[in-house]
């Protein structure tokens, strides 16, 4: 699922509120008298709190009008992935004028707009 700027934006502040409480929440608890449980949980919510973000993905992709990609751009951390359309089992003709649309597209400067991509969650 590909998100809008704004809904990103949105999430991204949404996390932070979270994270804000979450850590008020363990400084509540650190006053707590450190019973087992309570100590567990402290320690299960700090573990969450210092984990490190995985690299934001960005991808975007542009296609001809007759449906055929043009290019896909993917941006992971600070790594950017061009890949181009397949177009090798197009007649050889049409191949060809595709290399160079794409070729004269890319001397140009041909954008493609990026959006973060927000998948299903990963249970560790």
């Amino acid at each position: 699922m590909v998100m809008s700027p704004q809904s990103t934006e949105a999430l991204e502040r949404r996390v932070r509120e979270l994270e804000a409480a979450l850590e008020g929440a363990v400084a509540y608890m650190k006053r707590l008298p450190l019973v087992p449980t309570t100590l567990d949980e402290v320690r299960r919510a700090e573990k969450v709190l210092l984990q490190v973000a995985p690299p934001a993905v960005l991808r975007g992709e542009r296609h001809y009008s007759s449906g055929v990609m043009v290019v896909r751009a993917e941006l992971i951390g600070d790594v950017l992935t061009l890949t181009s359309g397949d177009v090798d089992n197009l007649p050889p003709e049409m191949a060809e004028k595709y290399k160079l649309s794409f070729y004269e597209k890319c001397k140009n400067g041909y954008q493609v707009k990026l959006a973060p991509v927000v998948g299903p969650k990963i249970l560790s």
